[in-house]
């Protein structure tokens, strides 16, 4: 996906490097995030369990769980024009937003140029 953004970039050993570290971190990151959703899913399907009624936990519930003084700092300093999608996305369930970051980061980080083998039609 960098490779995408970037156009066409010249084949140097470290940049060839830097760019396969930065798909690994990506994937790396990625899995923690659906790690995290498949933990919101349990933890939804327990209180749905308990309650016998449908529960779902917003983002912003497991925000305050794991960081509290944080998710309330950063709330109260969101631009006034950030605030309807912050609300938006911070009401959604838990595990689907974490599991859509999760898979995104992931294909990010799975991505590359094609290779082509033989004649490249560009040139």
């Amino acid at each position: 996906m960098i490779e995408l953004l970037c156009g066409h970039i010249a084949a140097s050993p470290s940049l060839s490097y830097l760019l396969g570290m930065l798909r690994f971190i990506s994937r790396f990151i990625g899995y923690w995030f659906l790690a995290g959703a498949l933990v919101a899913a349990v933890m939804d399907g327990a209180k749905t369990i308990a309650a016998n009624s449908l529960t779902l936990t917003p983002l912003a519930d497991v925000a305050k769980l794991v960081a509290p003084t944080a998710f309330d700092t950063l709330h109260a300093a969101s631009a006034p024009f950030w605030a309807p999608l912050a609300n938006a996305v911070l009401g959604c369930p838990a595990w689907l937003v974490l599991g859509v970051v999760g898979s995104l980061l992931i294909l990010i980080g799975t991505l590359r140029r094609r290779e082509t083998i033989g004649w490249d039609a560009a040139v």
